[in-house]
């Protein structure tokens, strides 16, 4: 009984169990302390991260290598969208009903692997055998996102799976689970085996490119561009300025005829709308020859206040 207790206890740090009759009759979550995102944010540094794996192996649409080494190396700041806040709220209900499914769920478990540079903030595990859980919304906010195939098998888009695939590794289990919710399907389960091969693969190309971009410190490729929401994000030093060089200024002049063009396009826009309308009259619509309907209708929104915020604003000023 005793070696049962310490291997189960083993398996449920941060947990209680209630014994009786020599059976576990409940388990209670232990106090812990308030979340620091803060301190989590440091410590995600200090790792390649299982959801950042498969920008480094080139399999993220929506993610480059580049900009995992600028985390890194704490150069931008946090990053949240409409998409991103819908998902944390909904990924509660994924859970829950994961967990109607699994049992009991042990919820954000950090692992760190033994001997990898690779870490997974895993959104649960099993807690009676430490199998990871991972919760995914998509179409939510926006489009289906990837491709989803049939329940509990592994066909997920390539980037989820690579994640969980780095999870097994952190957690050396067999066996990963990725409930997702899914439109017009609802809650769907996926089954996603270890796979020692692509394992080494993945743990081969994360250690190399860790002791050559971070300790090393070299620079990433920019072989595929981020995106501007990305650069956006890296940290300023205040008052900070530097000599343009001439790949910048050649950067900045293709900017400026962008603009032009742009403000070119815009006036001609102004002034076919000013014609449209006028030939209009006191008309609200007119039918068109292909079935369309150009309108002009009264539209109506709700009054809104502006809370105070700060931003930064790409502007040129004139030289002295």
């Amino acid at each position: 009984m005793c070696d049962l207790l310490e291997r189960a206890n083993s398996r449920l740090d941060g947990w209680e169990l209630l014994w009786e009759n020599g059976k576990v009759s409940a388990v209670i979550e232990q106090e812990v302390e308030p979340f620091d995102r803060e301190k989590w944010l440091a410590e995600r540094r200090k790792a390649i991260g299982a959801s950042e794996v498969s920008s480094i192996l080139g399999l993220n649409p929506y993610g480059t290598a580049w900009e995992v080494a600028a985390d890194k190396r704490g150069l931008l700041d946090p990053f949240e969208n409409k998409a991103t806040g819908a998902g944390k709220v909904l990924e509660v209900a994924v859970l829950d009903h994961a967990e109607s499914v699994l049992g009991t769920l042990k919820r954000n478990v950090r692992i760190v692997h033994e001997s990898l540079p690779l870490a997974s903030t895993c959104d649960a595990q099993v807690a009676f055998g430490g199998e990871p859980v991972e919760a995914k919304t998509t179409g939510i906010v926006g489009p289906i996102v990837g491709q989803w195939g049939d329940a509990l098998t592994d066909q997920v888009p390539d980037y989820y799976l690579v994640q969980v695939h780095a999870q097994l590794m952190c957690t050396g289990k067999d066996l990963g689970y990725l409930f997702a919710l899914l439109p017009g399907r609802g809650f769907v389960e996926y089954h996603i085996e270890a796979n020692p091969q692509l394992h080494e693969h993945i743990g081969n190309v994360c250690a190399d490119w860790w002791e050559k971009h971070i300790v090393q410190g070299h620079d990433v490729p920019m072989t595929v561009k981020p995106a501007l929401e990305v650069v956006k994000r890296l940290r300023k030093t205040p008052s900070k300025v530097i000599e343009a060089t001439a790949a910048f200024e050649e950067l900045l002049s293709r900017r400026e005829d962008c603009k032009t063009a742009q403000k070119n396009v815009n006036e001609k826009l102004e002034a076919l709308d000013a014609e449209l309308l006028a030939m209009l009259g006191d008309a609200e619509a007119a039918n068109l020859s292909d079935g369309r309907q150009f309108t002009y209708l009264e539209r109506s929104r709700k009054g809104f206040t502006v809370q105070p915020t700060t931003y930064r604003q790409i502007a040129i000023k004139k030289g002295k």
